[in-house]
């Protein structure tokens, strides 16, 4: 279960950072 969690966790982390770069970007 830790591992589905940190997964979940890292999908939200890459989520930000698009949305960042989309930012920056834009």
């Amino acid at each position: 279960t830790d591992g589905l969690i940190r997964i979940s966790v890292g999908l939200e982390d890459i989520k930000d950072i698009k949305t960042d770069l989309a930012r920056g970007l834009g």
